[in-house]
């Protein structure tokens, strides 16, 4: 018998908490991308969370494919921070590529 696993995954800002959103199955781009679109970018919007908000997200390989890059790009123009956007799209910063993980959610949100 397999373990089961889950992942969470949520955004934090100064408006509030989006999320968590649990992937059941192992995360990819496809179902990463399929989430934003359909689960973070309309509750970002209705939390008036995009226009003129930054996107930081961390080096996960499903997190930085070009699909999820323009997806991002198309609500966050040249306002994302994530390793590989700044090479592929220009603007935005790239994650530094040997920090320890900077997101906030690992030190406010996650016990």
């Amino acid at each position: 018998m397999k373990p089961q696993r889950v992942t969470a995954w949520c955004a934090i800002s100064s408006a509030g908490i989006i999320g968590p959103y649990f992937f059941e199955e192992n995360v990819n781009s496809a179902r990463y991308k399929e989430m934003l679109e359909n689960e973070f970018v309309p509750a970002a919007q209705g939390m008036d969370c995009v226009e003129g908000w930054w996107f930081m997200q961390d080096g996960a390989r499903p997190h930085r494919t070009a699909e999820v890059f323009r997806l991002l790009d198309e609500h966050f123009p040249g306002r994302i921070i994530g390793l590989d956007y700044e090479s592929q799209f220009g603007g935005g910063m790239d994650w530094p590529p040997y920090s320890s993980d900077l997101n906030p959610c690992n030190f406010f949100l996650w016990g």
